[in-house]
């Protein structure tokens, strides 16, 4: 029901739109009217047709939380946003987590830091001006903030240092 009236329902979407969603039963409602007038109003559970989940922690625990998985043939292939909330920086997560997810029935759609841990960087980094740091450092520790392959990261490194000496009138590297 709908501010208390008996005649305005809403049921919102019949599937999640996002992982915010998750493990939330969603539903319709039939209705049923006799002579003109509403009789019964009956939910019915909308099957998953798309499983989701979310899964939150350190590596270790991720790795742990993915063994439900193992030896299990779920069609279709469930959808995985994947939070990672250690305080160890780890550059390569985002392959360790493919490597560990390939033989799997999953899909991994988000590798993301938590917010609390992206934070405790940017806060740290604000107790510096900018004009205390290096060109150097202040691409460095944006770049640690990102779920990065290796490849992808020297790659960027790379162009990164060749643009710097490019300003600075040096010859590439």
């Amino acid at each position: 029901m709908v501010g208390g009236c008996e005649h305005i329902r809403y049921s919102g979407s019949p599937i999640p739109l996002s992982f915010d969603e998750t493990g939330k039963n969603k539903s319709v409602n039939l209705v049923t009217f006799a002579n003109g007038c509403l009789t019964d109003v009956t939910p019915l559970i909308v099957p998953v047709t798309q499983p989701l989940a979310v899964l939150k922690g350190d590596f270790a625990s991720i790795s742990a939380q993915l063994n439900q998985w193992q030896n299990n043939d779920q069609q279709p292939s469930a959808w995985l946003d994947i939070e990672v909330t250690s305080d160890e920086y780890m550059h390569d997560i985002q392959r360790k987590i493919q490597a560990q997810t390939e033989t799997l029935p999953v899909e991994v759609l988000l590798v993301r830091r938590s917010r609390a841990q992206r934070d405790r960087i940017l806060a740290g980094a604000q107790r510096e001006t900018l004009s205390e740091l290096q060109v150097e450092d202040v691409f460095a520790r944006r770049l640690a903030l990102e779920t990065l392959e290796a490849t992808q990261q020297q790659r960027l490194e790379q162009l990164f240092n060749e643009t710097l000496h490019s300003l600075n009138g040096e010859d590439r590297l």
